[in-house]
């Protein structure tokens, strides 16, 4: 995991931790690297398989498992149906 704080990362204003206050602000930027997971999506029976990574077939359904390590899996669900995006962060399933 690497984590960045972003206002101490903007380039302007002093903060207050820059003025010597100690002082948690604002937001951190986290970036996890990813161990493994999936993407799922609708195409119709008759494609390809070389056919499969057009682009027209995200606008139905994608759906996305990423395996972030120590337990945890992100799993993100785009529909075309305009209802949004459902994301959230799970912990694994014990097998």
């Amino acid at each position: 995991m690497k984590r960045r704080n972003l206002v101490r990362h903007f380039i302007g204003e002093p903060t207050s931790s820059m003025e010597g206050f100690d002082i948690d602000e604002g937001y951190d930027r986290v970036d996890l690297s990813i161990h493994g997971g999936k993407v799922s999506f609708i195409v119709p029976s008759g494609v390809k398989d070389d056919d499969i990574y057009d682009d027209e077939w995200l606008d139905r359904f994608l759906g996305c498992e990423v395996d972030l390590g120590e337990g945890y899996i992100l799993r993100m669900t785009l529909s075309g149906d305009c209802h949004g995006v459902d994301v959230r962060i799970d912990r694994k399933e014990a097998h």
